[in-house]
């Protein structure tokens, strides 16, 4: 602006452009691009083919719907097989609904190191199933189930046997980790949102499922410590 301010008497000149630079500024980026495209191939293949996906630690179920997370987790944590050479259990699982199953809404526990296999629906409409601080996006599609792993190096609560609930390191609200839904799925969008609970370590993990089982199979809620003691020596 200081440049090319108005100076009285001077005339200003005029160019069509410059092709070289117009050449330039379309074939680097295009390089850059397709650089890109061929450079992420084999991390793509890592994440979202399912020969390439590790062997999970843990499975679960999510249903998206207007306008909740509908999470399911089998009684043992990971479908058992039938054989040694029986890779598709946890599929017959997420595809069939069992009587000890554990349901809960827009919670989502896990343990640190753990390799999470997820089995992605939706009930109604298109949906996307997101983990900003993991950096991990899927689209729910009608009609379709979809696989999707992850693991988790950092862990977020911990599990107090005492007060019987989650707890969490309130000096580090950065800690409270969400569940988003990344794709408008109708009138109520914004309130869909979950929270993912990252424990320890397995027995915590395990501590915080017994006594959530325990309490969801109970006809009588203040009795579910006594069954959280059965269900923990067993």
């Amino acid at each position: 602006m200081y440049k090319y301010a108005y100076i009285p008497g001077h005339k200003a000149s005029y160019t069509e452009g410059n092709h070289k630079l117009e050449i330039a500024w379309t074939i680097v980026p295009a390089a850059i691009l397709l650089f890109i495209a061929f450079a992420q191939i084999k991390a793509w293949e890592e994440i979202k083919y399912q020969s390439r996906m590790p062997e999970p630690d843990q499975v679960f179920q999510i249903t998206a719907r207007q306008w909740e997370w509908r999470i399911r987790y089998p009684k043992d944590i990971k479908p058992a097989a039938t054989s040694a050479d029986d890779k598709d259990a946890p599929r017959r699982w997420a595809d069939s609904l069992a009587i000890d199953d554990l349901h809960m809404k827009n919670e989502l526990h896990t343990w640190k190191g753990a390799n999470v296999k997820i089995f992605l629906k939706t009930e109604d409409v298109l949906h996307s199933f997101f983990l900003p601080n993991l950096r991990l996006k899927q689209d729910a599609l009608p009609g379709k189930t979809i696989p999707v792993w992850f693991q988790v190096t950092e862990s977020n609560t911990t599990w107090d046997d005492t007060a019987k609930q989650c707890v969490e390191d309130e000096k580090k609200p950065e800690n409270r980790w969400e569940i988003a839904c990344a794709e408008l799925c109708g009138g109520r969008h914004y309130q869909m949102r979950g929270r993912l609970f990252v424990h320890p370590d397995k027995a915590d993990y395990e501590k915080w499922f017994a006594h959530t089982r325990a309490t969801q199979n109970s006809r009588e809620p203040e009795k579910a410590a006594e069954k959280v003691a059965i269900l923990t020596d067993k």
